[in-house]
């Protein structure tokens, strides 16, 4: 078949629309014909168009480029596709004010025969130019089309390592993926949509001609900005997808249909991979794909992460990513540890593939000079969050403006349902309804000697790590800081975003979470009386929940703790003095809550260490001067009426847990 090469077509199309612009702009401004016009600059600008995307075929088919162009002209085509659209909607905003003027002021077209002669030869002259086009974009596509045969044609020496490859692949999300699609070459797509967009004009022109000419009414000359109106919204039409699609890849942005999380899941679920971060997929061109990463293995040998390398390829190539860079970060011993929960345990070690280093954290950080110039900006920039490398513990907030803002499935809470602390922002998550926001992966009570709270989906009541899959708590501290110095403790909120830790400490929690999703959830009904921290009792509340903290919630492991006889002393004749002013506390404001008949923060400071004292505290403790349900009726009555009376007490509480973890 005979075959045009792209610029004897671009070069005949310009020929058509330069002769038919200088006969349309004559026409149009002798009868008056504001259609006529419009299309005439329709024709100009496609005409510019039309010249950008000849020099940017021109400019892509050089071989050589300027040595500062290390992609050389891969991108000419998407840069003069993208003025092309920029080019149209400025003439569309034109010729949409030029209406609205003759809507207000009508002018009357003359001899529109001539009109109507014009617009029919332009559109013959459009169809002559679209089939020149569009015969091209078919041969391009059908050309590609049978270059990927080219990729199947593979060794067969090979067979057993593809097939042992092969089975890497089984569960990543390539297998299942749809393979893309091939795009338009935008920059001929955009020549050919003026072109078919002219053709259109053409068609309304004639329609307007053939109005003003044979009907006789008044209103006849509202067709000419009536089809100039149309014109402009065809080259909005035409424009802003246009315009949107090449912009977005100028912009770097991912191919169609791929996303980095798939390829993220993709890399990390090879064996010996420990992470992937520094991830970036963005299209060079229509047609080609380039990717960059920094991937973290476990195993320091060189050579087995060319092994690995060839599998991340394979990955890539899967997603249409033919051309990568790979920088390897080579996991160190430091990395590769554990640690008990309790003060006073041994630090255990375990290997390294059992600790997944958080995506954000770099093996080969750059100075601080550059921080704020790097394509992924380090998330340890803020250290009124946490210092890391230190045993400073996590005091980010969520809420609206902030880091950390309200949003569905980005937030997830560590908890241990013996916990006292962990206890609080259970309670809360339940009184304010906030179990779809912040769902909860529970640790097991441990015996004393293991390496830290564990995850174990067998015992009742905890759960798996649902995020990482972790084995013990302290590898999601690590997950965020590696070099963290701290205890390991609940409760913990993770935010699945940034990879971060957002905050662990639960006094910090009380005091945001129960408004922390307000602008998601809404308001709490008033008739509930959830205000935790009402303004007219803060002062109040301060101050009783100093004494309450330091003598009651923390008094109990004081004294539990305490390794001399006279260390018990000093601290558990405090805590029953703090118990006998709590009890005389609730009885003067008449319950059923510490301050009356307004639940507060209080209660869920004193909930989870009243409700453990008998049970756990006098027995294990031996803070025995007196028991709760025996010595304290009233603040016993209070523990009843919330745990029975209020269900989110109630379903924060599990005694076996607690039980269990000092057992």
């Amino acid at each position: 078949m005979f075959h045009i090469s792209r610029k004897t077509r671009l070069r005949a199309v310009i020929g058509i629309s330069f002769s038919f612009f200088i006969a349309e702009i004559s026409v149009g401004f002798y009868t008056g014909s504001l259609a006529l016009v419009a299309d005439a600059f329709h024709y100009l600008n496609d005409l510019i168009g039309f010249v950008i995307a000849l020099v940017a075929v021109q400019v892509t088919e050089r071989k050589t480029s300027p040595a500062d162009l290390t992609f050389g002209w891969a991108r000419a085509q998407l840069l003069g596709a993208f003025f092309n659209g920029a080019f149209l909607l400025a003439l569309g905003l034109s010729i949409a004010l030029q209406s609205i003027e003759r809507f207000i002021t009508v002018e009357h077209v003359e001899n529109p025969k001539l009109v109507l002669i014009i617009g029919g030869v332009g559109l013959f002259l459009n169809i002559i130019s679209a089939l020149f086009l569009h015969e091209h974009d078919h041969g391009h596509d059908h050309g590609h089309g049978h270059g990927h045969g080219h990729g199947h044609n593979h060794s067969h020496s090979n067979d057993e390592e593809s097939v042992s490859s092969t089975s890497i692949h089984i569960n990543h999300l390539h297998v299942i993926a749809k393979p893309r699609k091939h795009e338009r070459d935008l920059g001929i797509f955009a020549v050919l949509i003026h072109v078919i967009g002219d053709a259109i004009n053409n068609i309304g022109v004639i329609i307007s001609a053939l109005i003003i000419w044979f009907v006789k009414s008044p209103s006849r000359f509202y067709a000419d900005p009536a089809v100039s109106m149309w014109i402009a919204i065809m080259i909005f039409g035409s424009a802003i997808p246009l315009t949107k699609r090449s912009g977005k890849m100028l912009l770097m942005s991912t191919p169609a249909g791929v996303k980095t999380e798939d390829i993220k899941h993709d890399l990390e679920a090879i064996p010996g991979v420990l992470s992937v971060h520094e991830l970036h997929v963005w299209c060079l061109d229509q047609r080609k794909s380039v990717a960059s990463a920094h991937i973290r293995v476990s195993d320091p040998d060189i050579a087995s992460f060319m092994q690995k390398a060839k599998i991340i390829s394979e990955c890539l190539h899967a997603y249409g990513v033919h051309s990568a860079t790979i920088q390897p970060e080579l996991a160190s011993s430091g990395e590769s540890r554990g640690a008990s929960e309790e003060a006073d345990s041994a630090v255990t070690t375990e290997t390294t593939s059992e600790v997944q280093i958080s995506a954000e954290k770099c093996g080969l950080p750059c100075g601080t000079v550059c921080e704020e110039l790097k394509c992924s900006p380090s998330i340890m920039s803020n250290p009124t969050i946490h210092k890391y490398g230190t045993d400073d513990g996590w005091h980010g907030v969520i809420q609206e403006g902030g880091e950390f803002p309200p949003e569905k499935d980005r937030y997830h809470l560590y908890i241990g349902l013996f916990c006292p602390y962990a206890h609080r922002p259970n309670s809360i998550r339940h009184l304010m309804n906030l179990e779809s926001y912040l769902p909860l992966s529970i640790v097991k009570p441990y015996p004393k000697g293991e390496p830290g709270w564990r995850f174990d989906a067998t015992y009742p009541g905890s759960t798996p790590d649902h995020l990482f899959n972790s084995q013990f708590m302290h590898q999601i501290y690590f997950r965020d800081d590696p070099a963290y110095k701290g205890k390991y403790s609940v409760p913990l909120i993770w935010d699945k975003k940034t990879s971060r830790i957002v905050c662990n400490e639960s006094a910090e929690m009380v005091k945001w979470l129960p408004h922390a999703f307000t602008s998601l959830t809404g308001p709490p009904d008033p008739k509930a009386n959830l205000d935790l921290y009402p303004t007219s009792q803060r002062e109040k509340i301060d101050s009783i929940k100093s004494w309450l903290t330091d003598l009651v919630c923390n008094g109990v492991y004081k004294a539990g703790f305490a390794r001399t006889q006279q260390d018990y002393e000093t601290h558990v004749v405090p805590l029953f003095a703090a118990l006998n002013r709590l009890e005389a506390l609730i009885h003067e404001n008449g319950g059923p809550y510490i301050l009356g008949s307004q639940m507060t923060e209080l209660d869920i400071f004193a909930f989870p260490t009243i409700v453990r004292f008998d049970t756990v505290y006098a027995q294990h403790f031996k803070t025995n001067l007196g028991s709760i349900r025996h010595d304290y009726p009233v603040l016993n009555n209070w523990l009843k009426g919330l745990y029975w009376n209020v269900k989110a007490f109630r379903e924060s509480t599990d005694f076996r847990h607690i039980k269990e973890n000092v057992s």
